[in-house]
């Protein structure tokens, strides 16, 4: 079975990069990777931040819900708030970030 929600994480060493489901605690996501974020439920709130260290920028980011692109705020992403999706069971996740 695949993991509900996808984090494929490049150049992790330029900066931190981290989710949490809901209320939760911040999880650092800090090693060059595909991650697999599997507790979640049905309309759980998922928060990813991917802040990079000083003087260097994100390189990019996508978000794909079933395969389709969907937008993704990049400039929320870079925050120490993050940027956030309602999770459906009905739906795959996968998030690149560069």
């Amino acid at each position: 079975m695949l993991s509900p929600i996808r984090v494929e994480v490049e150049n992790a060493q330029n900066g931190t990069t981290r989710y949490k489901v809901s209320e939760g605690e911040w999880i650092g996501l800090n090693a060059s990777q595909v991650w697999n974020i599997d507790n979640v439920s049905n309309g759980d709130t998922v928060t990813i931040c991917a802040i990079p260290n000083a003087q260097q920028e994100l390189d990019g980011a996508e978000f794909r819900v079933n395969g389709m692109m969907e937008p993704i705020d990049g400039a929320a992403l870079q925050t120490e708030s993050g940027w956030s999706f309602t999770y459906s069971e009905d739906n795959t996740y996968q998030i690149s970030i560069g």
